[in-house]
């Protein structure tokens, strides 16, 4: 039952990580002289970014955008190994 109680933890705490919009990205739409706006958004979105962007909005990463990306999939690896090493 432990072991239960664990896994949807361990399970719920990565879909927070994946949906809760926790990366700073500047955005703006594609005109001439954008106005950039710092907005937040969840890991899904920026590695979805990558794969395929939107069309119409421009991306400014800036140096703690990638810090708090890092930052992010850290934690769901130090989570993911705590509850792990905590079953045996």
């Amino acid at each position: 039952m432990r072991s239960l109680w664990r896994t949807v933890l361990l399970v719920v705490l990565y879909l927070a990580l994946l949906f809760l919009p926790l990366i700073p990205v500047k955005t703006a739409p594609v005109i001439p002289n954008p106005v950039y706006s710092l907005t937040a958004m969840p890991l899904f979105q920026v590695v979805s970014c990558f794969v395929a962007p939107m069309v119409g909005v421009s991306y400014r990463w800036e140096w703690y955008s990638f810090l708090a990306f890092f930052l992010v999939l850290a934690a769901a690896v130090a989570a993911g190994v705590l509850l792990l090493r905590k079953r045996k």
